[in-house]
């Protein structure tokens, strides 16, 4: 397959580069940036594709069979209507299709490609794979969505959630992305730790109540994220209350029960938590599940924020839609140590 990579100079766009030069059936790989032309991170040099990331302006020279687009909400969409019609299948990792269109306007301003939004799927590899495999456009979705959707969503079908779900996370720095931001600097992130978005001000809020409402009507969110002080993961604490009492035994049945044919979602038995750099590098996503001597719910999930939380799901849905094991080029372990 011929692949490209557009905003391939961020954190995901490396991440997307380094996941898919190690692909054994991706044959050409075109890397294309928003600035002028530049050279490649150095850590990627002998690979064996071209050095450079090209000027976003090249593209029309270039035919591939799949396009991740890794730019911001609303650029992506301008240029994911160009490449479907020209017969590219679009893998978008920004939030521009992954809302309904008031929504969308609502939280980022004026839709770019809104015709395109009831052709997008929403890339939730674990739910939505049949849809996946003959998409034309996926919505990649958001780090924080995928580790509460894949966490919250086996109770969520069965009707088993009343109320208010709270959904505590806390997420790596490479999660704000690459631009130069004061709050982003060494001496403001290093020893220190601290929310923000809170309130119902973050953007991934939206997603997460618009695809938890697919499943069960009713439930409400309060999402408050933190930033931590390391480069990459994502840790979620979700609490939630019961629409009948089932014991913990019951509940983790429901969930080895639904992800036992889903190769990157692992259930930990009793007595093991989620941590971070158990998923480092990976697209896996480790949940367990508690419950409080109160009766409430305890879901803790990890995830990579740059790998299930973005490139790694990417990859998973190309495979998805070319036909292939969902798992091919992503079988790697965790680098714990």
């Amino acid at each position: 397959m011929k692949v490209a990579v557009i905003g391939a100079t961020g954190y995901t766009g490396a991440e997307l580069i380094r996941l898919l030069s190690m692909h054994p059936k991706v044959s050409d790989l075109f890397l294309f940036s928003r600035g002028e032309e530049v050279e490649l991170e150095k850590h990627f040099l002998g690979l064996g594709f071209a050095g450079k990331v090209k000027p976003l302006e090249e593209l029309t020279k270039f035919s591939p069979d799949f396009a991740f687009l890794a730019l911001p909400h609303g650029e992506s969409g301008r240029y994911a209507q160009d490449l479907i019609r020209r017969g590219v299948r679009v893998i978008d990792l920004s939030a521009d299709f992954r809302l309904p269109l008031e929504v969308y306007d609502k939280w980022y301003g004026p839709h770019p490609a809104p015709g395109l939004l009831e052709t997008a799927v929403y890339g939730l590899s674990e739910y939505f794979s049949e849809k996946i495999k003959t998409a034309r456009l996926i919505a990649n979705p958001g780090c924080y969505p995928t580790a509460f959707l894949l966490a919250v969503l086996p109770l969520a079908e069965k009707a088993l959630i009343q109320g208010v779900i709270i959904s505590d996370m806390k997420s790596g720095v490479t999660g704000a992305g690459r631009a130069a931001k004061r709050e982003m600097l060494f001496g403001e992130v290093a020893e220190n730790f601290r929310p923000y978005g809170v309130g119902g001000k973050h953007r991934h809020l939206p997603e997460m109540e618009n695809f938890l409402n697919m499943f069960a009507k009713g439930l409400r969110v309060i999402f408050t994220p933190h930033l931590v002080p390391m480069k990459r993961g994502i840790l979620g604490t979700i609490y939630l209350s019961l629409t009948t009492d089932v014991s913990l035994e019951e509940l983790r049945k429901i969930y080895l029960a639904k992800y036992q044919d889903k190769p990157f979602i692992k259930i930990l038995p009793d007595g093991q938590l989620p941590e971070t750099r158990a998923v480092y590098g990976t697209n896996n996503a480790l949940i367990a599940v508690n419950k409080e001597p109160g009766g409430m719910v305890i879901v803790t999930v990890a995830i990579d924020n740059l790998g299930k939380g973005a490139a790694g799901q990417a990859v998973q849905n190309m495979n998805l839609m070319a036909g292939l094991d969902e798992t091919c080029g992503l079988k790697n372990t965790g680098i714990y140590f």
